[in-house]
């Protein structure tokens, strides 16, 4: 079984040049808690962002055995908390998205994209023309779909 038969087709995806709230929103909007990024012309995956990625995140204060919340290089407490709304709302999805990307070839069997799931630790890998033009994605629910399908 090739990629392109298990792929679901035309995924939901973020512009890297759209905001971090466009994107909050569509992953609201959807069952995803993880988007495609793609270039401006909304044609290349360029990245991914997840849930995780637009959430703050729990770092050690430097000089200190605390941890704190951080985002956008800030932490983030109850005093400050209502000043990242805005800001939030106006970063761009390629500050916080990854270009550490698990791709494969819509003619790759089924078996590659899995391996591929597995040893990236991932919960998707995306399907990709060979100019990087995003096709669909693969995720591990996808798999499990194919393995219990009855024939």
């Amino acid at each position: 079984m090739k990629a392109r038969e298990v792929m679901e087709p035309a995924p939901v995806w973020v512009r890297a040049n759209e905001t971090l709230g466009d994107a909050a929103r569509r992953m609201l909007d959807n069952p995803f808690s993880t988007l495609p990024v793609v270039d401006e012309d909304g044609d290349r995956l360029v990245g991914v962002l997840s849930m995780d990625d637009l959430l703050p995140r729990l770092e050690p204060v430097p000089f200190s055995e605390v941890e704190a919340l951080r985002l956008f290089d800030t932490w983030l407490d109850e005093n400050n908390y209502d000043q990242f709304g805005p800001q939030y709302r106006k970063a761009l999805v390629q500050s916080r998205m990854h270009k550490d990307l698990q791709t494969v070839p819509p003619e790759a069997h089924l078996c590659e994209a899995l391996r591929t799931l597995i040893s990236a630790g991932t919960s998707q890998v995306f399907v990709v023309d060979p100019d990087r033009r995003l096709l669909g994605v693969i995720g591990r629910n996808d798999v499990l779909r194919v393995l219990t399908a009855r024939t």
